[in-house]
């Protein structure tokens, strides 16, 4: 990691002149008018941008590998809502080697046995050495991938991450609300054999245990300061801190899901239902009934790009040996935890498994497939995929809404020390005016393929302003960190303006969050809308296809298939112009 490069901080007058360029298109000329006044005034020599600025240079300085890390953490932990629909993602990897296993016993103790065996690379420090991930990019958060839990607390989550020992490690098989440590490596650091793992979980699935289960999992779907007084009343009796300790040291979860008949199915049933879940666990498995892998992600540490290394490596040496305890050992003692729980907290319990029933059911789930298009036919078009792909997305919010919505596109930052993301704006002017034209009766293909080159143009400009460190989102995040952390020292006495302003305002309600994981592993993926009128948007661009799945409440429901159809006519007529 030292290698790398340390994320840049922007200079004000950069940020300053691309924010009022980023707000334009979403405000009404009086609205731009207005929040320009009060932005200008926070970026005047000697203002309040200054006074933050220079907190923030010290900050920087304090904190060498990356100045926005530690803030982000902080992001993360105080959220204060449900993680499994406003922070955690979840994902479907389809793959063939998970056929060659005979049933779902064999395919569960066979991947557990490859977790290990990634866990084991991890603490020889050998993902570089073995090229598993390419030097250019930071491998930080591997130190957070295994043993990872989110724990509640009142103000502030607190993350933890267990010992880190290749000895005694388990796995929790989560079944019918009950928690099973499945030990995957014995006392002496070795991978345990893949039939002593199978008898293991065979005696889980065929248990006929009357007691033991708890809806202790659906803690986890509560809002979290609920989760926290839960969490620390149950803390209190000392069998149930034995538990959660338990819970912290276990490499991950899994469960398995027998109900799902289809992918949308499982991934719906991954993104909301609580039931054999713990989504506090950095990394939750769900073995599908027809032999697909799914993973939920609590996203406090682990990026996207993360998973996909780590199930690279899997379906790679999914059919190699890897264990190293050969022998044939008597079966592993296999015991649900036994959870104390009070009558008052079981009432409190059960509520939360009524409040998740009608989440379940709040949520609606879409998927388009465009067979039409993909990234070989809009290369050969001379186009960026992804500038292509936020075209057509930004003409077809425009169709559906009347106007163009604040969009985010979370941008990749790993090749800086301790990179996460930056967000791209895609909804910029130079779309509006592509979608205000491409929406009339007499448009001509010619306007319309030169206004499509000037709005690819500005994406691939921002894009690479975000790549190279200097997008201006996190840096007036930092801004605001900085009044929050110091405002009071600076004689601050009320918020900057620049913050309430309706331009900052606008940009930051991310009707349209979008991420693009085009990866041939990953054949669903979801994310939950981040605000009440807002659609998780997750899209794939594969040579041949774009792929894209749409997460919002109920409500909107009709407006998301409307977008997610007009979009595919859109892109397909964008590609003919484009050809013509």
């Amino acid at each position: 990691m030292s290698k790398l490069p340390v994320l840049p901080l922007p200079q004000l007058e950069t940020t300053h002149k691309e924010l009022l360029t980023w707000i334009k298109p979403l405000l009404t000329e009086d609205e731009f008018i207005e929040s320009k006044n009060e932005i200008d005034l926070f970026f005047q020599k000697n203002e309040i941008g200054e006074m933050l600025q220079e907190k923030l240079i010290a900050w920087q300085g304090n904190h060498k590998n990356n100045w926005l890390a530690p803030l982000w953490d902080d992001l993360y932990l105080t959220h204060r809502g449900k993680l499994q629909t406003n922070l955690n993602y979840h994902f479907i990897v389809d793959h063939e080697s998970f056929s060659t296993c005979e049933n779902k016993t064999q395919l569960t103790a066979r991947f557990s046995q490859k977790l290990a065996s990634f866990y084991h690379l991890i603490l020889d420090g050998a993902l570089y050495n073995d090229a598993i991930i390419p030097q250019i990019i930071c491998d930080e958060q591997f130190s957070y991938l295994f043993k990872g839990t989110r724990l509640p607390h009142e103000q502030k989550d607190r993350y933890h991450v267990g010992k880190m020992d290749k000895r005694n490690n388990y796995v929790i098989i989560m079944h019918k609300q009950r928690f099973y440590p499945l030990y995957i490596t014995n006392d002496t650091g070795n991978i345990i054999n893949e039939e002593n793992i199978m008898q293991a979980i065979d005696s889980i699935v065929t248990s006929n245990l009357q007691n033991n289960a708890s809806p202790i999992g659906y803690m986890t779907t509560a809002k979290r300061t609920e989760a926290a007084r839960i969490y620390h009343a149950l803390n209190n009796d000392e069998n149930n801190q034995t538990n959660f300790h338990i819970i912290e040291e276990a490499l991950a979860f899994i469960h398995f899901d027998e109900e799902s008949n289809d992918a949308i199915t499982a991934l719906k049933r991954m993104f909301l239902d609580g039931s054999d879940k713990y989504y506090d666990k950095a990394l939750q498995f769900s073995i599908t009934s027809d032999n697909k892998i799914g993973v939920s992600v609590e996203h406090t540490k682990l990026d996207a790009t993360t998973i996909l290394t780590l199930f690279e490596y899997i379906t790679a040496n999914f059919t190699k040996k890897t264990y190293s305890d050969s022998g044939i050992h008597n079966q592993q003692e296999i015991k649900a935890l036994e959870w104390h729980v009070s009558d008052q907290l079981q009432i409190t319990l059960d509520s939360l498994v009524s409040a998740n029933q009608q989440d379940i059911t709040s949520y609606s789930i879409f998927e388009k497939v465009v067979k039409t298009v993909g990234t070989d036919n809009i290369k050969e078009a001379k186009f960026s995929p992804d500038a292509f792909f936020h075209m057509a997305l930004q003409i077809a919010a425009y169709e559906t809404f009347g106007q163009i919505k604040s969009t985010y596109e979370a941008v990749a930052m790993r090749t800086y020390q301790q990179g996460r993301t930056e967000c791209n704006r895609p909804s910029t002017t130079e779309t509006l005016e592509l979608a205000k034209y491409y929406t009339q009766e007499n448009k001509t293909s010619s306007i319309t393929l030169s206004l499509m080159q000037k709005a690819h143009d500005e994406h691939r400009r921002r894009l690479k302003n975000c790549v190279t460190g200097n997008g201006i989102e996190r840096h007036l995040f930092g801004l605001e960190q900085m009044y929050e952390l110091y405002g009071t020292d600076l004689g601050l006495t009320e918020k900057p303006h620049l913050f309430a302003s309706t331009g900052y305002e606008a940009l930051k309600h991310d009707v349209l969050s979008t991420t693009n994981i085009s990866h041939p592993l990953v054949s669903h993926f979801i994310f939950g809308p981040v605000v009440e009128d807002g659609y998780g948007l997750y899209y794939s661009l594969l040579p041949n296809s774009i792929k894209i799945n749409i997460s919002t409440k109920n409500s909107h429901e009709q407006k998301a298939v409307l977008l997610i159809n007009t979009f595919e006519k859109v892109v397909n007529d964008l590609l003919h112009i484009a050809n013509e």
